[in-house]
């Protein structure tokens, strides 16, 4: 398989809109790649439990790709809810709730994941700097999924939040800039606004004479 995307890149975008629209086909990419990923897991589990092999270890991953959507649409209806809020003046008190809510929920998600990395982690070798899977392969190939899927959502989380970002350094106006940006694993890390060369608003003149048949033509060419 050809692999043309090194892990650290530089472009630069003459415009801001540009530079979106970068942005805007990053966020596809990495949601087409989730779909295909979680379409896929969800039908080798479904292959697995119909042959009864591994019944409970199935049933635990279909637990938890169940729990991972319900928490993606959760986040999903909470940030819908906070957009329609915008413009709804919240109370301090209502604002410390929902912070300690959600950092509670964040412990509770970090807690779970770590058990579920000691868990994955018991049939993986250490060899040099790659890991290699020593149990079943099935099992290995479901938690590879699990993996890709979980990094692809908190790469989609960081994408719309540089979509944010973008839209209100829009509405700062700066517009006479270049936009050097730092690309790590095709995300946006870091920008550098250029300034654009002044063009020369003098006007330049040519004059020359040419001679043709003892007749003398002036031509004359002004940009």
């Amino acid at each position: 398989m050809e692999q043309n995307i090194t892990s650290s890149q530089i472009f630069i975008f003459e415009t801001l809109h540009e530079f979106t629209r970068f942005v805007d086909n990053a966020v596809h990419l990495h949601k087409s790649e989730l779909t295909k990923y979680e379409e896929e897991l969800g039908l080798m589990l479904r292959q697995d439990g119909q042959d009864g092999a591994e019944s409970q270890w199935i049933k635990d991953m279909q637990d938890k790709l169940a729990a991972s959507k319900k928490v993606e649409q959760h986040d999903e209806a909470k940030k819908e809810g906070e957009k329609s809020d915008d413009k709804k003046e919240a109370k301090d008190k209502e604002k410390d709730k929902d912070k300690k809510k959600e950092e509670k929920h964040m412990k509770e998600k970090e807690e779970k994941k770590k058990k579920d990395d000691k868990k994955a982690s018991a049939n993986w070798r250490n060899y040099n700097d790659l890991h290699i899977f020593s149990g079943n392969s099935v099992q290995g190939k479901t938690e590879i999924y699990f993996l890709a899927i979980n990094e692809l959502k908190v790469q989609i989380d960081k994408l719309k939040r540089i979509q944010e970002a973008l839209a209100h350094l829009m509405n700062t106006g700066i517009s006479d800039a270049f936009y050097l940006a730092y690309i790590k694993n095709g995300l946006p890390e870091k920008l550098v606004l250029l300034p654009r060369a002044k063009k020369d608003q003098g006007k330049f003149e040519f004059k020359a004479d040419f001679v043709t048949d003892n007749v003398d033509m002036a031509i004359e060419s002004s940009a």
